[in-house]
């Protein structure tokens, strides 16, 4: 019996990691540990790989959330009963099914895999730090770590709560605030399926995930700051 031929697909980089590698190249005195960025031990390769692929993915996803959510709202300006459902506090069926999953998938796949991309960037900057300059930190000073590059740290345990949360507890639904001004339908992410359940336990604002994925896209770049310069000022 023969076995499959294979189609590989090619990698397109995000090029997350490259600024940091062209500097750890220009050191001749890191260059015995840097022969070992490839290998399975300590695995900063594979680790660079992932949070390549998960920065590409979260960028796919908002895109492919965002399109799905634009169809529900020109639906629903276009629904001419509307405010007949708001006044009267009845649930309007949204007539593209599709979309409405699509998007719930979508703001499931963003808040897990933003965390698993904060996850990565912890675990690399540990092995990073004792691979190439002998320092060691721990698993729960390396989450601090990252999580202090923004000026509100408590995002990452916000987001560490939420993920654990729709994976193991409650899917999210939808919910639409309604204003006077565009976008007039602002998503609302919705942990409570009971009608007339408010506050944080119950809710999660668009305005919230934005902050998220700021914060991760900002944390990504950052790391790379500080270890290119923890690389420039090494003998």
């Amino acid at each position: 019996m023969t076995s499959p031929s294979r189609l590989e697909i090619d990698y397109r980089s995000a090029h997350w990691v490259h600024r940091l590698l062209a500097e750890i190249n220009r050191k001749p005195s890191l260059a015995a540990a840097h022969a070992q960025w490839a290998s399975p031990q300590p695995g900063l390769a594979d680790l660079a790989f992932s949070i390549d692929t998960r920065i590409g993915n979260l960028r796919e996803i908002v895109r492919l959330t965002d399109e799905n959510l634009h169809a529900i709202g020109k639906e629903l300006e276009e629904t001419t009963n509307l405010d007949e459902h708001i006044a009267g506090g009845y649930a309007y069926r949204v007539r593209d099914d599709a979309a409405l999953r699509r998007a719930l998938i979508g703001f499931n796949a963003f808040i897990a895999e933003a965390r698993s991309l904060y996850e990565n960037l912890a675990r690399f900057y540990r092995v990073f730090l004792n691979h190439y300059f002998g320092v060691q930190v721990s698993e729960k000073a390396a989450y601090e770590a990252i999580a202090a590059l923004r000026s509100s740290p408590q995002w990452a345990t916000e987001l560490q709560l939420l993920r654990h949360d729709i994976l193991h507890y409650r899917s999210p639904w939808l919910r639409f605030d309604v204003g006077a001004s565009s976008p007039r339908f602002d998503a609302v992410l919705m942990l409570d399926w009971r009608p007339g359940a408010t506050g944080p336990d119950a809710e999660v604002p668009m305005s919230t995930l934005r902050d998220f994925r700021t914060h991760i896209v900002w944390a990504a770049t950052a790391l790379v700051d500080a270890l290119i310069a923890r690389v420039v000022v090494w003998p």
